[in-house]
């Protein structure tokens, strides 16, 4: 598997989940597993980091618009495992905590609190993931041992 199979994977993956878990809130509202109010804080709490890493994503893309044809070299193993297997626990993890809170298993209070210590475990290991392989041009500087601005890629 290359660079550009697990970037594809990744982007589709976090798009759906999201756009899934969206939905299905909005389901738990309609069938009476979660009032508005809940499903607007449940929102709330996961749109923080759907906004980062799409951002990261789209913009990605756009640089990349161009389609280039370049054989590449394959991931090794445990890249491929990690960045498959962890975003797979997390999404499953997301729909897990979510659908405790309607089967009365936790209360709305508890679910908050195990959702957002999924979001922050996940987030910054997933995140690491994300920036990995949607790399952009942007061009950021740091200072050399003179003081002086230089970029860097």
């Amino acid at each position: 598997m290359t660079e550009i199979h697990v970037r594809s994977w990744l982007a589709n993956l976090l798009l759906i989940a999201k756009l899934a878990i969206v939905f299905w809130m909005f389901f738990m509202w309609d069938t009476g597993g979660f009032n508005l109010q809940e499903v607007l804080e449940t929102l709330t709490l996961i749109a923080p980091l759907l906004s980062v890493h799409l951002i990261v994503v789209f913009e990605y893309y756009l640089e990349n618009r161009i389609k280039t044809d370049t054989k590449e070299e394959p991931l090794n193993a445990p890249t491929i495992y990690i960045s498959i297997l962890l975003p797979l626990v997390y999404v499953i993890s997301l729909f897990v905590i979510i659908n405790l809170k309607p089967q009365g298993k936790v209360s709305f209070a508890e679910m908050k609190i195990m959702l957002g210590t999924a979001e922050t475990m996940f987030g910054v290991y997933l995140s690491m993931i994300i920036f990995a392989f949607f790399k952009t041009g942007r061009k950021s500087t740091q200072q050399d041992d003179f003081g002086n601005d230089e970029s860097i890629s």
